[in-house]
């Protein structure tokens, strides 16, 4: 190889590693810095479509959340349900007209009965923001949620 033809080869090699060096750099927020999640890419809970949430999740909404068999209450099959949610239930046996507030009063009262005597907790108007682990976002009407510190 001759004088010039290394020399042609060197500065080739030391241009490229210089784009690479200044590309890493150039990058470097991007791939160390602090992340900060736009809202825009995924819209609030209250905008959230089945769509977006299957495709950032993964979860189905037919086989989940829109699965009427999913939700069954568990208190459906117990036998010890308790004497207030049976003394509450007795209010609404009685209303002759629903209104969307007595919907939700009885939502509240079946989840309060299905989640009694176990460690998961319910939460209502609840804000989240996103995290790495979570990029959703929004107020949330109600959240059900694990209290037990060794569940995953």
């Amino acid at each position: 190889m001759k004088f010039s033809q290394k020399k042609y080869l060197l500065s080739k090699l030391t241009n490229k590693s210089i784009s690479i060096v200044d590309s890493f750099f150039e990058n470097f927020n991007l791939l160390f810095g602090p992340k900060n999640f736009s809202q825009k890419t995924i819209p609030s809970f209250y905008n959230m479509t089945d769509e977006i949430i299957n495709l950032k999740t993964g979860i189905n909404p037919k086989w989940t959340y829109r699965n009427q068999i999913f939700w069954t209450p568990r208190f459906y099959i117990q036998k010890n349900i308790s004497q207030e949610f049976l003394f509450q239930l007795k209010k609404f046996r009685k209303l002759d007209e629903w209104e969307d507030i007595h919907q939700v009063a009885l939502t509240q009262l079946i989840l309060t009965e299905a989640v009694r005597d176990t460690t998961y907790e319910i939460e209502y108007n609840y804000p989240i923001k996103p995290t790495l682990q979570n990029p959703f976002h929004g107020i949330i009407d109600i959240l059900i949620y694990n209290n037990d510190k060794n569940s995953k």
